[in-house]
Parts: C-alpha cells; structure tokens; sequence
C-alpha cells in the first residue's frame, strides 16, 4: 500500500509540474521552433523517479499536445490532436527519457551502484556526462522532429534527401549547449537539494533476465557508437552530412534501445545517510552558480516583456558556446575542488569511521582466534600510521584514535593480567575461608550427650571471604567448659592469620591451669612478640565450672555480653571492666570476675559487627534494637534466637553493603543446681 502510494504521488507530482512548466515556456513564440527547457524536468523526473516520473511527464506531454497555447489562451488544436501521431511523439518521448533514466545506471565507476546522489567526485562526473550525452541526444531528435513534422510522411518515411544546412547544425549546436547548460546547472542543483532532504528516490531492480549477455550489449553499444561517429565524421568531411539520414537516425535509435533494454546488473543502493561534506560543497558551489544563471535566465525573460528584448537573441548572447565552455571550466574546478575535499578529507574521515566500526573491544579466548585478532589489530594500527601521515588535522586526528587504540589495548591486557591475577587471588581466598571455617567449630549441638547440662549454637558471618572474627568452646576436664569469642583489628587474610594465630595460643594457655587473669597477661605479651603490622584483638573469655554453675570471666576490651536470667525473664548486660585489648601494649594486668548462673540461664556473646550495621539512612543497628530484639525473642531456642537476630540485621541493613564481619555465641546452662 506504501509503495503504490509513493508510485501515485510521483507521477502526479510530475504530471503536474510538466503541465505547468511546459505552459508557462510556452508564453514565448521561441520554443516553437527551439528546444523548450520543459525538457530539464523531464529528464531530471527521469533520473529521480525512474519509470515512474517518466510516466508522469508522457501524459502531462500528451495532454498539453492536445492544445494549443496562444497568449495566455488555450485552444484545443485539431491538428495536434491527430491521435495515432500525438500517441507514437508520447512513446517516442518515454522513450527517450527512459534512455536517460537507463543511461545512468550504465555507468558504473566503483563496485556498486548507487541512485542519484551528488556525494562524491565519481557520482558528479557520472552525472556530467549522463547530461552532456542526454543534451545531446535531446538537441539532434527535437531538429528531427521539427524537420520532419513539415511532412507527416517525411516523418514515417525518413525521406528527406537534401544535405542538412549550415544554419541547421548551428541550431543544434546553440540547443545542445544551450541544454547543456541548463541541465547541468539546475537539474545537478534540484537533485543535490533532493539529496539534502534525503527524499526517496526510485530504486531500480536488479534484472532477472538477459543477465548472461550484459557483455553482449556492451559490445553492441560499443559497436554501434563507433560505426555512428565514423559515418558521422567521415559525411562532415566529405561536405556530406546530413543528419536527417536514416542510416544515423536508426543507429542512434539502436544505441538507445540496447541501452534501455540492456540489464541493471547489480543491486542498486538506497538508503538514507547523513549530509557528507562532499555534497554539501558541491550543493554551495552549484546554488552559486545556478543563482547567477537563473538571475541571467530572468533578465532575458524581463527584457522580452519590459524592454522588447528578443529572448532568441538573449540565449543567443548569453547561451552560446562560450558561456557553455565557461561553465564547463567552472565544473572542471568544482570536479577539482570535490576531489581535493574528498581525498584529503572526506575518504580518510570514512577511512577511520570503518576503521573504528570494525575494531572490536570483544576478545576471545581462543588461541586460533586470537592470532586473526592481532593481525586485524596490527592491520588497524597500520592504516591509521598511514592517515597520520596527512599534514591537515585529520592526521592528527587518525594519530589520536592510533594511540587510543594502542592504550586501550594496552589496557585491556593489563585488564586481563589483572582478572587472571584477581580470579586467581579470589580462588585462594575461597580456600582460605574454607580452611578458616573449618577451624572454627560449626557442628551443633557440640555435646550431644550433655544436652542435659548446657548447650551451645553460634554463627559467623565474614566481611569478606575470610575475617577477623572467631568464637571457640572446649572442655579442659569434664568440668569446666571455655567459651571465648574475639575479635581481630582489620579485615581479610591478615586479620584471619592473626585471629587463627589468636585462637591457637588462647586454646593452649586456657589449658595450663592458669588463673584467667595470667592467661591474658602471657597471651598479651607473646602476641606483640614480631606483631610488625600492630595488630590486636579484643577477647572475651569464660569458664563455666559445669558442676557449680559459677563463671569466671575476663574481658579484653570486647563488648560487653549480655545474660539472661530465668528469675528476671530478661536479658542484661552482664558487668565487667573491658582491660585493654591483645597485642597492643606490654605487661598490662587483666581482670577476672565470677559470676554464679542458674538451670535456665543464657549467655550471649557477640562482636561489634552486630549492633554498627549502618542502614541507607546512615543509622546504627545499636545495642537498644539488639536487647529488645533479645527479649522479644526470649522464648525462642538458642538456635532459633541466632536466625531470628541475623534476620533482624539483614533487614536492618537491606541495602547496604556489609562491612564488619558479624558472629553471636549463645551458652544455655540446664543443670539444676539445687538437686
């Protein structure tokens, strides 16, 4: 539906201006018997719309023959309207543009064929020549046709045996320059703008047929030309000539019809592009001349109505030889201007465009592979050492993208060294925190065969793959239960070598019978002992006496634990002063205290990780959410107690990434005591 309403569009559009047009040149007695410029439409609609344009301008040619215009009037003129005539002139005059439409997809300077375009030195030198040929043409069948009308059967019979005049040939000769003109200003200027607006051309299809002896018309055509040009050449030296010939008429006519039936060979490129600077100096060039041409053009027209002035004697002056050798020359300049643009700027701009369009930032990591990308890389960097050579800025430019390029490579090895490096670092360090989680116990319950007198569930949660927090239990005799929990100044591996280092020593000194308070003071020194990067820990340690209920306790500044108590049904800070931490200064004396539990009651220890969960809005879980979320929760299990204050957290800090490590240890005591 889309193409049959761009196909109706375009022939009434033509239909249209021809009418007007050919109206509007027929207000001046001239074009009676001189080439009417009506015929620059023509063959411009050929060259844009193709058959269909060409069809557009057949009718408007038989409708506007079917009248006769006389000032201003129009009559109906019987004998134009000699049907079978006026209907073989309309074929005859599709025809003849077809041939130009056809013409033009003969030509062919590169490897594919592109419609009317003024974009490059090539595609404006085809133009040229398609013109020039097609003025050509145009001027030799319009003084055909006058001569002949003289006789409907001189017409039919190409009998006219006289010898052309001189005044003839020079009638020919000031239309074909006078068309030349014309045709190469206004038409090479219409189609320029057409480009400029990216309006939809006609796109020819590539023929199915007779595809096999494209060669074969090539051939003909070449013949044919060469067998017109030596009877032409030869009839004019020999004061011979005469153009009403049949033998010239019909290998004229030949040539045309095997360039209209001759196959487009190759499938013909449309599409929409941005301006390139190439049409845009050849469209400034153009509307500077075409201006003055038209202000010339218009000044003839006046003159004929203002001053007299004879519009014959006008194209006469201002369309003659030397006005066509002028601009022929001024063409010449812009040929030569458009390829000075072209090669040093426009073709390298393109140049590193697709240069840039094919370089691929995408690696692989196959061997094969790889070597076809360092060929292409190098291939690449090759080509822009090249156009860095240009001495105008687009050098400069090419040498940019180069060493952008050699960076960006550059990078991307060091990128791939650093992944290696890194992925390598990553699988380390997930062994690392298996091996660190190994050393950390996590089966529970502990003491499945004491469940009767305590029980015990933690969690660990690191920062990182691996962390500086640690808890521990073990028994030193079947009476006396540690439970320590730490945590270690810093993050990652270090802090993990340090809190393993940590633990190891706490599990060795707990085992020597020591007062807790002299556990600490050994433990502190031998900690600073090569302590290079002045690490430390805070620790808490205790040791309930499983028979009695009685803990004994010292804190190296921790946070403070918190104990449940049956009698109150609540959590509560259990009290101690915190001493100073491991391994960060010499000979300090520690604390012990001892406090008595009962059947029932609960210890909580956890680290700072805990309650310093930051939110979005920047606040702290705090102490105050972890108590009440202690005593809500009270009922619970030990275990379950854990889960439900990790899910706290986690929904505490939704959004934000965790930056301590976070680990709990509960001690439930279930002896009674009493019996």
């Amino acid at each position: 539906m889309k193409d049959k309403k761009f196909i109706l569009t375009r022939f009434l559009i033509s239909l249209i201006i021809y009418c007007l047009i050919d109206y509007f040149f027929h207000q001046f007695s001239i074009f009676d018997y001189r080439i009417n410029p009506v015929i620059v439409i023509m063959n411009l609609f050929a060259l844009v719309w193709g058959p269909i344009g060409i069809a557009g301008i057949t009718v408007g040619f038989f409708i506007m023959s079917l009248f006769q215009i006389q000032n201003g009037l129009i009559e109906f003129d019987f004998m134009r309207s000699y049907i079978i005539l006026l209907v073989l002139l309309s074929l005859f005059t599709y025809f003849l543009f077809y041939f130009s439409y056809k013409l033009y997809y003969s030509f062919n300077f590169e490897n594919k064929l592109i419609s009317s375009r003024l974009n490059n030195m090539n595609n404006l030198i085809k133009f040229i020549l398609v013109l020039i040929i097609v003025s050509a043409v145009d001027s030799y069948f319009n003084f055909f046709t006058l001569h002949a009308s003289y006789s409907y059967f001189n017409f039919f019979y190409l009998h006219i045996t006289s010898n052309i005049v001189v005044h003839d040939l020079y009638l020919i000769y000031e239309d074909f320059f006078f068309l030349v003109i014309l045709n190469l200003c206004f038409s090479l200027l219409i189609i320029s703008i057409f480009n400029s607006f990216n309006l939809r051309f006609y796109k020819p299809k590539k023929s199915k047929r007779f595809l096999r002896h494209s060669k074969t018309f090539n051939i003909l055509i070449t013949l044919t030309s060469i067998i017109l040009i030596v009877q032409i050449v030869n009839d004019f030296l020999s004061q011979s000539l005469n153009l009403m010939d049949q033998t010239i008429f019909f290998n004229l006519f030949f040539i045309m019809l095997l360039v209209v039936l001759k196959p487009i060979t190759k499938d013909v490129e449309v599409k929409k592009v941005n301006k390139s600077f190439n049409e845009f100096i050849i469209f400034a060039i153009l509307s500077i001349y075409s201006s003055f041409m038209l202000i010339f053009i218009l000044h003839g027209i006046i003159s004929e109505y203002v001053y007299g002035y004879s519009l014959d004697e006008f194209i006469d002056n201002y369309m003659d030889f030397e006005t066509t050798i002028q601009y022929i020359i001024f063409l010449i300049f812009t040929i030569i201007i458009v390829r000075y643009i072209q090669k040093n700027f426009s073709e390298p701009l393109h140049s590193i465009y697709k240069i840039m369009k094919d370089y691929d930032l995408d690696k692989t990591d196959n061997e094969e592979n790889k070597k076809d990308e360092d060929i292409k890389y190098k291939s690449i960097l090759n080509k822009l050492k090249n156009l860095s050579n240009s001495k105008y800025e687009i050098g400069l430019l090419a040498g940019s993208f180069k060493q952008m390029i050699e960076n960006i490579e550059l990078y991307l090895t060091n990128l791939e060294r650093v992944t290696v490096e890194k992925e390598k670092i990553t699988t380390e360090l997930n062994i690392a925190s298996k091996i660190q989680k190994q050393t950390i116990p996590y089966h529970f319950p502990p003491f499945p065969d004491r469940l009767n007198e305590f029980d015990i569930y933690a969690s660990f949660n690191p920062a990182k793959n691996v962390g500086g927090d640690f808890y521990d239990y073990f028994l030193i005799d079947d009476d006396r239960l540690v439970v320590v929990i730490g945590d270690v100044s810093g993050k990652g591996v270090p802090a993990a070598l340090f809190m393993m280092m940590a633990k190891a020593l706490i599990n060795r000194h707990a085992h020597l019978n020591l007062s807790l308070s002299e556990v600490f003071y050994q433990l502190n020194n031998q900690l600073l002992e090569n302590n290079v990067e002045e690490m430390f820990a805070t620790v808490w340690l205790g040791i309930l006496e499983i028979s009695t209920g009685k803990l004994t306790y010292v804190n190296a500044g921790h946070n403070l634990p918190y104990l449940f108590t049956k009698s109150t049904n609540q959590y509560d800070i259990l009290e101690s002063k915190p001493n100073f931490v491991l391994g960060g200064m010499e000979n300090v004396k520690y604390t012990q205290y001892e406090v008595k539990i009962n059947e029932g009651d609960r210890l909580y220890l956890y680290t700072d990780g805990i309650t310093e969960g930051i939110n979005q809005h920047e606040e702290e879980f705090s102490n105050d959410r972890l108590v009440n979320t202690l005593n809500n929760n009270n009922q619970h299990t030990i275990k379950d107690l854990i889960l439900k204050i990790n899910d706290e957290v986690r929904d505490f800090t939704k959004g934000t990434e965790q930056f301590d490590d976070e680990t709990m240890f509960i001690l439930e005591y279930r002896m009674n005591v009493d019996e």
